[in-house]
């Protein structure tokens, strides 16, 4: 096997072009810190400036949220005495290092942007940086499997402008779905570039290591993320298989990926603890999940955020995954193929077995915006067949795509359409001439 391009290249910086063009045109309309993007903020702010986890004095400044004003006035403690924060840690220890950084350099701490200070910017550009990795990784993928620049940069650029994975990247960067995107799509590069190298030789175990950590991030990003990353570095286990001269070999690299793996996700249990006294539990309460009565219907196809209704660009990403398992494409895409199907249903099956299925506010199904990467990598396999009709027809559709995505998020914003409930199958024509002027 060759060893693919190392370099961007000319698809590497329409990427890059179009990710500037979103950060620059729709970044500077969002609010910075919102909806759930407060309680990862507010553990942020807890670590780094207080060091501890009371976030009572912390959650005072979002008062205005209704939801926080709510939980404030309720006096709801939990067994430490501590107030409750049903949301990961991840986000606020991969916004931490910037947001250090901000307090710290001498005059940044009272630059604004937009009146906003930059501090309260912080978790929205990290979360746009973050973002663009995970592109620049998808990218990567789709060179390493065989798929061609021009396929490659075409299911990125259609992937990020016609799902809901835009809306998250910009106007609601706070919250972790952008985070989870792009780290799972690191992770997903990695595991393809270990598969598809032409190398002999094994990497060290600090590369194990190094898989394993960013599998257990992953899951302090958002938790059925975990259902995600642990099947991707157990497949680049099984990958390595062939390489490793003996089965102590083997183990020793199985040991590196658990230690990295329980390091990844230590901070989560620690913070557990200390806020509520158990290492392991479901924050939100046992009726959080619904294991017996999944609503896979729903969640694909209500109008209540279901995940093809809302985006229908992911029809054909699925669609090319199913072509690249059963197609003559190269062997590392086809063995691949049939795993990522199978993290698609494990996450419809886990995402219908919530009780607020819809994600309660959403743009979307916002809860899938974390595996737009898998969508992207079906969408270049589709792109990449030999069949200059159908390739015209998918650019067509994909262009339709986008433009509806971009109306329906001006839409959403402006509050013509429910945030939480049901869309109707059709929106009064004075609410589009509205929403186009503004």
């Amino acid at each position: 096997m060759t060893p693919p391009p190392r370099r961007l290249g000319v698809g590497g910086a329409l990427i890059i072009l179009v990710w500037l063009a979103a950060f620059a045109a729709l970044l500077a309309r969002t609010v910075p810190v919102s909806g759930d993007g407060i309680y990862y903020f507010v553990q942020l702010e807890s670590l780094v400036q207080d060091h501890d986890v009371d976030y009572a004095n912390n959650l005072e400044a979002f008062r205005a949220n209704p939801h926080v004003a709510r939980q404030l006035d309720s006096g709801v403690v939990t067994a430490t005495g501590r107030t409750p924060n049903l949301f990961s840690v991840g986000p606020a220890l991969v916004w931490a290092p910037l947001y250090a950084l901000s307090l710290r350099l001498p005059g940044i701490a009272d630059v604004t942007l937009r009146g906003v200070p930059l501090a309260l910017a912080v978790p929205s550009i990290t979360t746009a940086l973050v973002v663009l990795v995970g592109l620049l990784s998808m990218y990567g993928v789709g060179r390493r499997l065989g798929l061609g620049s021009r396929a490659s940069t075409l299911g990125v650029v259609v992937g990020f402008l016609g799902t809901n994975l835009l809306y998250y990247s910009t106007f609601e960067a706070s919250m972790a779905h952008g985070l989870g995107f792009g780290l799972v799509s690191l992770l997903l590069y990695a595991v393809v570039r270990r598969h598809t190298s032409p190398k002999p030789d094994r990497p060290g175990l600090p590369v194990w290591l190094g898989l394993g950590f960013l599998a257990g991030l992953i899951g302090l990003i958002r938790w059925q993320l975990l259902l995600v990353s642990l099947p991707l570095i157990l497949f680049a286990l099984w990958s390595e298989r062939k390489r490793a001269p003996s089965s102590s070999a083997l183990t020793a690299l199985f040991v590196s990926l658990t230690l990295g793996l329980v390091i990844g996700i230590a901070p989560q249990l620690l913070i557990w603890q200390a806020l509520y006294g158990e290492w392991l539990l479901v924050p939100q309460g046992a009726g959080f999940i619904v294991p017996t009565s999944p609503h896979f219907g729903e969640v694909l196809v209500s109008a209540r955020h279901g995940w093809l209704t809302w985006t229908p660009l992911v029809l054909i990403g699925l669609a090319g995954l199913v072509v690249a398992a059963r197609s003559t494409l190269a062997k590392p895409i086809r063995t691949l193929a049939p795993l990522l199907t199978a993290i698609v249903f494990v996450q419809i099956y886990v995402n219908g077995s919530l009780i607020e299925w819809w994600g309660g506010d959403a743009f979307g199904a916002r809860r899938f915006a974390d595996i737009t990467g898998i969508v992207m990598l079906g969408l270049m396999v589709m792109f990449s067949l030999k069949k200059p009709r159908l390739r015209g027809v998918l650019i067509l559709v994909a262009s339709l795509a986008i433009l509806a995505n971009l109306a329906l998020m001006q839409f959403y914003r402006h509050g013509h359409i429910s945030r939480n409930q049901p869309v109707p199958l059709s929106i009064p024509l004075e609410r589009v001439v509205d929403t186009l002027r503004e």
